[in-house]
């Protein structure tokens, strides 16, 4: 199910697999990171997910500039509280966006317990995606979405 659709950012949801899809494309930079990564944990709440899988094969010029630090010290913490608990995040096509994901998640996976991986191509993501499951929801959990909310 299509959730969102921006020149530099695509979410959806598949319902079968129960997870999160953003394909990020073209060039990135600091606002549409930002407002990009906002739309995602928008969605993770309303679908009630705890997976995301997160594509970076289209990006054209990935955002470097301080983004590491703030993807862990905003962004994950957010997603975490809207219920990630598995991210599998493929790579873009150039060395810098190789070299930022692995810094990003090796600081990352020091602050947190939800499971972060890495992959070169959207099929061996979807492979260990497909592995995990989310816990059951309890009492306090938020049912899952029919409808996303509107943007």
């Amino acid at each position: 199910m299509l959730l969102l659709s921006r020149p530099s950012l695509i979410i959806g949801y598949d319902a079968e697999r129960d997870w999160l899809y953003t394909d990020w494309r073209g060039p990135q930079n600091q606002e549409t990171v930002q407002q990009g990564c906002e739309q995602m944990v928008i969605f993770l709440r309303a679908m009630g997910s705890c997976k995301i899988l997160n594509d970076n094969t289209n990006v054209t010029v990935p955002w470097i500039e301080q983004g590491s630090v703030w993807v862990m010290d905003y962004l994950l913490p957010r997603l975490q509280a809207a219920g990630l608990h598995y991210l599998a995040w493929v790579y873009g096509p150039t060395h810098e966006s190789w070299r930022s994901v692995n810094m990003t998640l090796a600081l990352a996976l020091a602050k947190t317990d939800m499971e972060l991986e890495a992959f070169p191509d959207v099929a061996s993501a979807c492979t260990w995606l497909l592995t995990k499951h989310c816990p059951a929801h309890d009492s306090h959990a938020r049912p899952k979405a029919t409808q996303p909310p509107l943007t």
